[in-house]
């Protein structure tokens, strides 16, 4: 148990990435990553999953790699997506665990939304390579805990065993507090679980729909609670002014595309949450 998924991402990048090694993260990606993964003294791999409608695959896997200047550690998928909403198939989960088995990476596989998914279920990658995969996850999206921090790691004993004494020199332990909360939380029922995401897949609908009829191209979110949404024409590419200025004039606060890419196409979209009612 670790004090939220950013702790256990943290923990995870000290003890897998050595200085200089490389991690491959499909973008847009979780800005976070970025701060933890440069606190270990690693080397983002960014791969640009604009270019297959915010989609990993193979192909743009073998890419990336054949285009790294350094050796290559992991690579780091989060499911669905934070920003896109995007995630992924049994199908499509079985093609990229057998490139990452191929090119011998370990997966980090960071599913802290894998109970908010609307067009089928959540498919763990952790079930396909379990001897290669690193299944981080928590209770903050789940059980809406967002106050309580409270993540897990799932991975092989060989190096489970290392990560636990990293995870000990950075935090110790989880309060009991919180560990009571979590304990509440995990008795609660699937139908209010569902009933909680069902609430999220009305202010989806909802909001899709809404920024669509004013102009916006929006990709389709599968899970999570967020909408990547590219600007319309008539305001420009430039999603930093247009986020100002929407917060400014409109009273509206949401986050600009660049905040979760190194790519030039992903700053003419923004993300705007639903969580809130």
């Amino acid at each position: 148990m670790t004090v939220g998924v950013t702790e256990a991402m943290q923990s995870i990048f000290k003890t897998l990435i050595a200085k200089g090694e490389g991690l491959l993260i499909p973008e847009p990606a979780y800005g976070s990553y970025f701060a933890s993964l440069s606190l270990a003294d690693g080397v983002a791999v960014p791969i640009d999953t604009a270019k297959n409608k915010f989609k990993l695959t193979p192909a743009l896997v073998d890419e990336a790699l054949a285009q790294a200047k350094g050796p290559v550690r992991a690579i780091l998928l989060n499911y669905p997506n934070n920003p896109t909403g995007v995630t992924y198939s049994k199908e499509e989960l079985e093609e990229l665990a057998a490139c990452f088995k191929k090119h011998q990476i370990w997966i980090i596989s960071d599913e802290i939304y894998s109970e908010l998914t609307y067009a089928h279920d959540h498919y763990s990658i952790g079930k396909l390579l379990p001897e290669q995969t690193l299944v981080v996850n928590g209770l903050s999206k789940s059980h809406a805990m967002t106050g309580y921090r409270l993540g897990f790691i799932l991975g092989p004993a060989s190096v489970m065993q290392y990560i636990q004494k990293v995870h000990g020199s950075l935090t110790y332990s989880v309060p009991t507090f919180i560990e009571d909360g979590a304990e509440t939380a995990l008795q609660m029922t699937r139908a209010e679980l569902d009933y909680m995401k069902e609430s999220y897949q009305d202010r989806r609908d909802f909001a899709e729909q809404a920024l669509a009829d004013l102009g916006f191209d929006v990709v389709d979110p599968e899970g999570a609670f967020y909408l990547f949404a590219k600007i319309p024409a008539d305001f420009g590419t430039d999603g930093w002014t247009f986020t100002e200025k929407l917060a400014e004039e409109g009273k509206v606060a949401v986050i600009p595309g660049a905040a979760f890419s190194h790519f030039k196409e992903a700053n003419a979209y923004i993300r705007i949450s639903y969580a809130t009612a």
